[in-house]
Formats: structure tokens, C-alpha cells, sequence
């Protein structure tokens, strides 16, 4: 255990649960939107007050994978291999921000320092604890690698090593028989420290619906005139082609490709409550011991709620392990990853499961603890092996 990080997380929580004002409540969104679209937040979500505060950037050049793209494609926009098939496409400049409102200028100030905070503490979670997040986490719990260049990677590249990047401010394509390399410039200089990492944090934590202690996020795309408002899920789930009947009235008005996020069921949780409740279940999830086979002195009283009583973790090195069984998911998992990398919303999809039950006992998780899948930041889970062909070279066992 690191100590001296659970303090410092314990300190920020304590710092955050000094700000919340449950009568001058912090209201906040993530937005994500796309170049011309009307970004304003509808009233009855986030209701207007005195002091706003917002935080973020944008991509001047991005690129989307074809299957994760459901706007409508225009000429010039696809990114295909010599064959002609489209891996990917150019997405129009992309806005991303976190906006903030309450009536109170200086709760204002001191909870955006508060985050900014929080952001370089989490920034610099151990390797070790880090590994326990879940993956849309791990990302944000490690120090930013600067460089100069965004690399996109589809398909079967043959020589990577030897594509050269451009020499300018603009993007250059690589094509090959069957796959694209996309190579997109950026500054080097490091974003100045904000709020806007911080709410990333809270809103991807809440899309996976904790229960213990509550945090839920909904994700809405909306209309142009602001009006219309449908969920990113529902909006997705239509464009798709599911519905038995015609497409539901008033979707094809609304974009996925521009969303906003709202912490909140039946009502937006405050800015403060949302951090403290988030710092909980990481908190909790960081006291989870992997799985070993090691000695442990820790008695029952000791161990986190969360954590039941595990033989297996407490059982003395003179006694072997019980021989692995996967579980009717883990099988599935298996075999989904045969040959192939997937992400975890993708995987998820795939085996008609909520993303979140990816990480519950008898999961991923497991696996990932034996050995038996892994994960990378460019592809996300494969099976060490039976890697995808395209990256076997890369990925194989040692």
C-alpha cells in the first residue's frame, strides 16, 4: 500500500467535502460537440446562474474508426487502404470542455483549484494501483507523454518503423493493402493546469453506474435549436437499424457526434458531492488486493467492505492453487479475443453485457491477473496467445 498517495487522496476528498454547499450547489456538464453545431446546454439541465467557469480544448485535425462513427460521411471525408476499403474518417474540428455554474464566485475559484489538484495527484498514482482501475481510468492516473505527433494505426502495416512523419503542420495518410497509418501533428507544449481532466475523471467513472456510493452519468446529444434532447445511448441504439419499426421521430435531427454529460439521475449532483463520492470508489477499488498465492496477516476486521472473504488470497505458500476454471463470461471473452483486439465498450457490445459487468468477479479482471489477456492503449484487450495477426510480431509471449 502507498500510503502516502491514500493520504493525499484522503486529504482532497476532505478538501472537496469543505466546499460543498448544498444550498449554493456547483452544477456542471462535460461537453464534447463538433464544429458549427450549437453547443448551448438546455436551461432545465444545467439552470442558469450568476458566475460560469468552463476549461478544455479541441482537435484542429481528428480521426474517427469508421465503426465508432454515426454522422453522415461527405466527400473527402473517408480514409481508405490502396483496396479501397474505409478504416476510418476525418472528423470536423472537436470541441471537448467541462462547464461549471453556481451563484458563488469564490466557491467557484476554490473548488476549480481544488480539481486541478486533484488532477496532478491522480496524475501521479502509483504504476501498481493504477493497474487496479478500470481502463477508462488508467489513462488519466499516469503522467502525459508529450510528443509531437498523434499516431493512428488501422488494419495490417507492414513496416511501421519506416513511415516517416510529415514535415509540416498538416496530417499525412500512409496507405497499404490493408490498412492505413495516420500520422497528425501536435504541440508539444503542455496544457496549462485545469479543472477540465479532473470532471473527465468523475464523468467516466459515473458512465459506469456505481451503486455504492451512488454515481451515475447520462450522456444527451440534442438538437440544433436546443429543444430536442435524446440520450447518446438511445440515439445510437436507433441509428443502428434495432428498432422493428421506422427509425423513432426527431433522431434523425439529432447528432451523436455532439453530446453532453450530466452527473445526476433525477437531478444534477453537485460538483463537491460528485468528487467525494468518486474519491470513495477509488479509493475502494485501490484497497483491492490482485489475487496471490502469498501469506497474508491481515485478519477479516482489517479487509475493505468491498472485499469478501477469499481462501485462495489467504492461503499459506505451502498450499498449491486451485487449478483455474473460467466462468461462462470469461470463456466468452476468450474466445471473442481469439485472434482480435477489442476495447471495453466493443467487448461489451459484443457479448450483450453492461460494460461495467466486464469488471466484476468472474471478469476481465481475473483473466487479466493470470496472464491470460492483456491490454494496450492503441488496441486495448488481446489474448498474449492468440494476438491479433497484424501485431503478433509486436504482442507474442515471450
Amino acid at each position: 500500500m502507498d500510503s502516502l498517495w491514500h493520504r493525499t487522496v484522503a486529504e482532497l476528498r476532505e478538501r472537496f467535502k469543505s466546499l460543498y454547499r448544498p444550498h449554493t450547489p456547483i452544477r456542471h456538464a462535460l461537453v464534447e460537440f463538433i464544429q458549427g453545431h450549437n453547443r448551448q446546454i438546455p436551461t432545465k439541465l444545467l439552470p442558469h446562474t450568476q458566475c460560469v467557469s468552463s476549461s478544455g480544448g479541441f482537435d484542429a485535425f481528428s480521426v474517427r474508426e469508421i465503426g465508432g462513427w454515426n454522422g453522415p460521411i461527405s466527400e473527402g471525408q473517408e480514409i481508405k487502404d490502396r483496396s479501397g476499403k474505409t478504416w476510418a474518417v476525418w472528423v470536423p474540428r472537436l470541441f471537448r470542455s467541462d462547464e461549471l455554474r453556481t451563484n458563488d464566485s469564490s466557491l467557484l475559484e476554490s473548488f476549480s483549484c481544488t480539481a486541478q489538484d486533484a488532477n496532478q495527484v491522480f496524475r501521479s498514482t502509483p504504476s501498481e494501483i493504477a493497474a487496479r482501475f478500470p481502463i477508462q481510468i488508467q489513462d488519466l492516473c499516469r503522467q502525459p507523454q508529450l510528443s509531437p505527433f498523434k499516431v493512428y494505426r488501422f488494419g495490417n502495416i507492414l513496416h511501421p518503423e519506416s513511415i516517416a512523419p510529415p514535415d509540416g503542420w498538416l496530417p499525412s495518410v500512409h496507405q497499404e493493402d490493408a490498412g492505413v497509418v495516420i500520422i497528425i501533428p501536435v504541440s508539444i507544449i503542455p496544457n496549462p493546469p485545469c479543472s477540465h481532466e479532473w470532471m473527465l475523471l468523475l464523468h467516466r467513472l459515473a458512465w459506469m453506474r456505481f451503486s455504492v456510493p451512488p454515481l451515475h452519468a447520462t450522456r444527451y446529444c440534442w438538437a440544433h435549436d436546443g429543444n430536442l434532447l435524446m440520450t447518446l445511448e438511445f440515439v445510437q441504439h436507433a441509428r443502428s437499424g434495432r428498432f422493428p419499426s421506422a427509425m423513432p421521430m426527431g433522431v434523425d435531427q439529432v447528432d451523436p457526434n455532439s453530446w453532453y454529460s450530466v452527473i445526476g439521475d433525477k437531478s444534477p449532483v453537485d460538483a463537491c458531492d460528485a468528487s467525494m463520492r468518486a474519491i470513495d470508489i477509488l479509493l475502494e477499488i485501490a484497497a483491492v488486493r490482485p489475487s496471490s498465492p502469498q501469506k497474508t496477516h491481515e485478519s477479516a476486521s482489517e479487509k475493505p467492505a468491498s472485499q469478501p472473504s477469499n481462501s485462495a488470497n489467504e492461503t499459506p505458500d505451502s498450499v498449491e492453487r486451485a487449478p483455474f476454471i473460467a466462468s461462462p463470461l470469461q470463456k466468452a471473452i476468450l474466445e471473442k479475443l481469439d485472434r482480435t483486439a477489442l476495447r471495453s465498450r466493443p467487448l461489451a457490445k459484443i457479448l450483450s453485457i453492461d460494460q461495467p459487468k466486464l469488471y466484476k468477479p468472474n471478469g476481465i479482471k481475473e483473466l487479466m491477473e493470470l496472464g491470460k489477456v492483456k491490454t494496450h492503449t492503441r488496441i486495448g484487450y488481446y489474448r498474449p496467445d492468440a494476438p491479433p495477426q497484424e501485431h503478433a510480431e509486436i504482442l507474442k509471449m515471450p
